[in-house]
């Protein structure tokens, strides 16, 4: 995926960055895992 290429893009940064980054991410894979959880749900009530 495009991450390894982002952290490779933005490697010198300062901490506080660091850190928002990290939130950022989580908060993307937490939305990914939220889409993934109510996809499967609509597909199982389709079926």
């Amino acid at each position: 995926m495009g991450f390894g290429m982002y952290l490779d893009y933005r490697k010198p940064l300062p901490q506080k960055l660091a850190r928002h980054r990290k939130t950022f991410f989580g908060l993307t894979a937490i939305k990914i895992i939220l889409a993934i959880v109510i996809s499967f749900w609509i597909i199982r009530n389709l079926i």
